[in-house]
């Protein structure tokens, strides 16, 4: 299956961001952040070095925009199961543990 190409500038936008976001990602887990450089990141995410510089102020912003993003994907989710008071308790930690 192959890919939709982004029609609209909000689609363009968004796709760049996220193969940019995926690209540090991988970056920084393969080859740590100190040695990843905003050439990798475009090159990988096949964008131009300009594109890492037109969505993120520098490398630093790459990594808290990943962190947001760790943030509302993993712990948010594990928050609200901790917080339904529908569940009980013993329920909350055993899924808590299931999710570490």
């Amino acid at each position: 299956m192959t890919k939709r190409k982004p029609v609209s500038n909000a689609e363009r936008r968004s796709s760049s961001i996220e193969a940019l976001l995926n690209a540090a990602q991988h970056l920084f887990v393969t080859q740590r952040f100190n040695t990843t450089t905003i050439d990798q990141i475009a090159e990988r995410a096949g964008l131009s070095k300009g594109a890492v510089y037109f969505y993120f102020r520098d490398k630093i912003n790459v990594l808290l925009t990943l962190l947001e993003r760790v943030e509302s994907e993993i712990y948010e989710p594990v928050f609200a199961m901790l917080r339904d008071d529908s569940l009980p308790a013993q329920e909350r930690l055993v899924r808590f543990i299931h999710q570490l």
